[in-house]
């Protein structure tokens, strides 16, 4: 979460994004979303989720994602917060 704790800096910047560029903004209970062998979702699953789905729209995208989150860690129950962002310019 941020600005939860008191005088704590940000690196900011600023980006543009193109015609059918998409951004991607999540929590880590996406990535540390566990399945039976107590692997972790981790960046390249989640990557690789959204190569597969990349010219989706936003709302595809999104519970594209979510989906493959919760068909990973099944029959677990998601624990940790699963926040999910995605925009994508048209």
């Amino acid at each position: 979460m941020l600005g939860v704790v008191p005088d704590t800096s940000f690196d900011h910047g600023r980006v543009e994004l193109g015609a059918g560029d998409v951004l991607l903004a999540y929590s880590d209970g996406i990535l540390e979303s566990c399945n039976n062998a107590d692997e972790e979702f981790g960046c390249e699953r989640l990557e690789a989720q959204l190569r597969a789905t990349r010219s989706s729209p936003a709302e595809a995208l999104l519970f594209s994602v979510l989906g493959a989150v919760q068909d990973f860690a099944a029959p677990r129950r998601l624990t940790d917060d699963t926040s999910l962002v995605v925009l994508r310019r048209n």
